[in-house]
């Protein structure tokens, strides 16, 4: 539960902080972040021994993801420390260390066994949110953007449901009343993703759950997948009636969080030349845009929302290699389970995976990609069991 808290349970910390009238600040935030980080290291060390089996088998996906990941935290905290500057970029550095970093760590030491408990965790923050989704709504709230709790933007607000959706794809109900009950939660999870308004989430979690439920039995996915699609179509007509949905479908909104995204890709690129080897620094993009100037933020600096770029733009060479053998790892061990047919442990790695890369390539941060770390994590981690033997097969097959 401690993995799941960590990478589906920030909702919970400002509905809190909601509920008793106070703001987030960044000491508060920063207690959330260790408490998650303290939580994922005691479920490291009581799951020790699988960590320590999985590292001892060398798998070259795994040793790779370790090496890569070690390399490129390490290099993320000295960029920080000689060639940043500001507020944000110690912010990213402490998420890494206490929240990110912890949590892969965890990931990679869950037993194989363990992996129902984690969906269905995933998947029970999920719901949650939706119960407070559907105490939003009741006030008839109308906004172009839509988050039903104070200080949660609309991406995130968007990515807690799609996270608990894939997870639920990846569940195995062992009742009729349990499948009853995915049924109707399924397309729920789904619809609550749609209303925030937001495109990136909805495109991450339509890449993660074809990844989820290409690799489900057939008859289950013929029957799962059309209700993503139903819960999406529930979830724009609910957009329609807030008024997010105009954000959702049009380009042609006064502030486009699509253009903006645009003129910052490209503006990183074309800077990376500059500082080929060692990068600009974290969070050191400066904000240029005619919507910055237009909120009057232009100026203000912060970082690609685009994590393979910004592995360029502010990690140079020196980061950008390790990424992409942390990256590489992590697909490489998911396409090899697949081959050896372990496909229904794999559902929750791969649809989270998916899920997690696709965000990344939108909105990501790289010390801030809590989920794809983790969800590489477990990749690497499934593939090192699939080379243990005959004890690994037994539990696969009671999985």
């Amino acid at each position: 539960m401690a993995l799941a808290l960590a990478l589906n349970g920030f909702f919970l910390y400002l509905g809190g902080l909601r509920v008793i009238g106070r703001a987030p600040h960044t000491a508060t935030t920063g207690v959330w972040y260790g408490l998650m980080g303290l939580l994922c290291l005691g479920g490291v060390w009581l799951e020790r021994e699988t960590l320590l089996r999985r590292l001892r088998r060398r798998a070259l996906p795994e040793t790779t993801y370790v090496v890569a990941g070690v390399a490129l935290a390490l290099w993320f905290l000295l960029n920080v420390l000689l060639l940043s500057h500001g507020s944000l970029s110690r912010t990213l550095a402490a998420q890494l260390v206490l929240w990110t970093l912890p949590a892969a760590l965890l990931a990679l030491a869950l037993p194989r066994e363990s992996m129902p408990w984690l969906a269905a965790g995933l998947a029970a923050l999920g719901c949650a949110y939706i119960v407070i989704e559907a105490g939003a709504l009741v006030h008839h709230l109308h906004a172009s953007r839509f988050s039903p709790i104070a200080h949660l933007d609309p991406i995130s607000a968007a990515q807690f449901p799609a996270v608990g959706a894939i997870a639920l794809l990846a569940l195995t109900p062992r009742t009729v009343w349990e499948e009853i009950g995915r049924a109707v939660a399924l397309p729920l999870l789904c619809a609550g993703a749609i209303l925030p308004g937001s495109r990136g989430p909805l495109i991450a979690l339509g890449g993660g759950a074809l990844a989820a439920g290409a690799l489900l039995p057939r008859r289950t996915a013929l029957l799962l997948l059309p209700a993503v699609v139903a819960g999406i179509a529930l979830g724009y007509g609910g957009s329609r009636e807030i008024g997010s949905s105009d954000y959702l479908t049009s380009t042609n909104v006064p502030i486009s969080t699509f253009h903006i995204r645009r003129e910052w890709w490209s503006a990183a690129a074309e800077a990376i030349p500059d500082a080929p080897v060692f990068g600009h620094g974290v969070a050191m993009f400066v904000d240029n845009t005619p919507e910055a100037k237009q909120m009057g933020v232009a100026g203000t600096r912060t970082y690609p929302h685009n994590s393979p770029l910004e592995s360029l733009y502010s990690l140079g060479a020196l980061g950008a290699l390790p990424y992409i053998a942390l990256i590489g790892s992590g697909i490489t061990a998911l396409v090899l389970l697949v081959r050896r047919r372990a496909r229904r442990p794999i559902v929750l790695a791969t649809g989270l995976y998916v899920f997690a890369f696709a965000s990344a390539n939108l909105s990501g941060e790289i010390g801030a990609d809590a989920t794809l770390w983790a969800a590489g994590a477990l990749a690497v981690g499934l593939y090192a069991d699939s080379r243990g033997g005959s004890r690994t097969s037994a539990v696969e097959s009671a999985y």
